[in-house]
């Protein structure tokens, strides 16, 4: 390690943190050695997730005035919808001398709800920015919903029209449409993203329509508007809208 060490200017216990399972003081012929570009390189794994049925790809963040934005998209690919999705993003700042500490900062949905095969945005502000930063999100918590709670506490609720106009210079897209909901509710809570070529998210707007709605006025039909301002340029951008109504026990 010593010689490597020296060859490539990467201090041995960062060549050791790239490199786990591999001990010094036993190395076999021709094993494989990692030998990080970057001196404060930090092997991160991907995402955990506490079901076996949820992915979540890299977090993709875009710096800001006073911090940055951090967008995690997460998909649900078991038969059976998961509540309350939350976790944590950690954030390393490279420039760190020595080992870098991360920071946490919450990670956190528009929805209450992530159902069964769909997709869902999580979002994450993280104040300062470091001008060198590695990032990793952990999924912390996923509750199963019952199905029979999902007709009381989730009422079906529609979106029947979708209209998409992008600003010519690309810096907002335009999102119209309307929503229906057949059985009582308290509110309805709309999220709007949008992805790019690669299938990162780089925007994300929620609004909520409050209630309540009771059996004498339904059906209720509502339009919308909605603005989403893109966090970095895309030729061919994706808009991804989810409608969840919340009916209170």
């Amino acid at each position: 390690l010593s010689l490597l060490s020296a060859r490539f200017g990467v201090p041995i216990p960062v060549i050791l943190t790239a490199n786990p399972n591999l001990n010094p003081r036993a190395m076999p012929i021709g094993a494989t050695v990692v030998i990080p570009l970057d001196p404060t390189y930090i092997p991160l794994p991907p995402t955990p997730t506490p079901s076996g049925t949820v992915q979540a790809g890299p977090p993709a963040c875009y710096p800001v005035p006073q911090g940055a934005w951090c967008f995690l998209l997460v998909h649900n690919q078991g038969p059976t919808d998961l509540l309350f999705p939350q976790g944590v993003l950690w954030v390393w700042d490279l420039n760190q001398q020595g080992t870098p500490s991360p920071q946490s900062v919450p990670l956190n949905a528009m929805a209450l709800r992530l159902p069964a095969g769909g997709r869902l945005p999580m979002s994450a502000w993280v104040p300062n920015w470091p001008a060198r930063a590695q990032v990793r999100a952990e999924l912390r918590q996923l509750l199963p919903l019952d199905e029979a709670q999902r007709g009381e506490r989730f009422p079906p609720v529609r979106v029947e029209t979708q209209r998409i106009y992008p600003a010519p210079d690309g810096r907002w897209v335009r999102v119209e449409g309307a929503w229906r909901l057949e059985k009582p509710a308290d509110w309805v809570r709309l999220v709007a993203w949008a992805e790019d070529e690669q299938g990162r998210v780089v925007a994300l707007r929620g609004h909520t329509f409050q209630g309540p709605w009771r059996d004498e006025d339904l059906p209720v039909r509502q339009t919308f508007t909605l603005y989403l301002y893109p966090l970095a340029p895309a030729e061919d951008l994706q808009v991804f809208l989810w409608a969840e109504a919340v009916a209170l026990p």
